[in-house]
């Protein structure tokens, strides 16, 4: 790809990410058990109470046995399970359009490494919190022990429909070094997510590389994958046909 074809796509992503910027609070609706935030850049992590405010910067964390419930304004609310971590800013509303933007600036990613060029560095759209640092300070290292709930925290923009929210957070989770048991059913979830948004071809890349990352220690994700690649497949044969 041309440097002028990526200064071109370089635009509209910088636009995207300065439109947001504003800031984002949301509100402590309802809790049960263990719930903890930890403010923007601070590692310690605090107990939350009911009514209280948290922002854009924060993340929040639950326990084994632990939900709380967010308010984010005009009657919307947001559940966050036992065992799960997400950033608040991950709750951000994200159109079509941007999640485009985003999806291609991670092809472009792609192609400067396969071509062993120097790696095309943007801003990210969103991180995967919840973990320690190198000793430089500047990579993320998620320890084994806390995959369970950055997945659960995923899942759960899955399950309450955030999907272009849920499509990003996946990339990054798949990004950070995500170990091979957990891959597939990510990439399993993934698919999902890309069908609920009327995105075929997209769904199956994602089942297909499930596929390619099943094993003994993940094989319950092997056979709705499959079933998945078969019946978009068939689906679109069928499309084909009626026109």
């Amino acid at each position: 790809m041309s440097k002028i074809k990526i200064i071109h796509l370089l635009i509209p992503l910088a636009l995207f990410l300065m439109q947001t910027a504003s800031a984002m609070e949301v509100k402590i609706s309802r809790l049960s058990g263990e719930v903890q935030v930890r403010r923007g850049l601070d590692e310690t992590w605090q107990p939350v109470s009911l009514g209280i405010f948290i922002k854009e910067v924060d993340t929040i964390l639950t326990g084994e046995k632990g939900e709380v419930v967010l308010d984010l304004g005009n009657g919307v609310t947001f559940t966050l399970g036992p065992n799960s971590i997400l950033d608040v800013s991950d709750l951000r509303k994200i159109t079509e359009r941007q999640l485009f933007l985003y999806l291609v600036k991670e092809k472009v990613n792609r192609v400067e490494k396969h071509q062993q060029k120097t790696e095309l560095r943007l801003g990210k759209v969103s991180v995967v919190h919840g973990s320690n640092l190198d000793t430089a300070g500047t990579t993320p290292v998620v320890t084994p022990e806390s995959w369970t709930p950055v997945v659960n925290g995923a899942l759960a923009l899955f399950r309450q429909d955030y999907y272009p929210n849920a499509i990003i957070k996946f990339h990054k989770i798949l990004d950070s070094g995500l170990p091979e048991q957990r891959r597939c059913e990510v990439f399993f979830y993934l698919g999902r997510a890309f069908e609920a948004m009327s995105r075929p071809g997209q769904a199956i890349e994602a089942y297909r590389a499930a596929l390619d990352d099943s094993s003994e220690k993940n094989a319950e994700w092997t056979k709705p994958s499959r079933e998945a690649v078969e019946r978009l497949k068939q689906q679109q044969r069928a499309a084909i046909d009626d026109h």
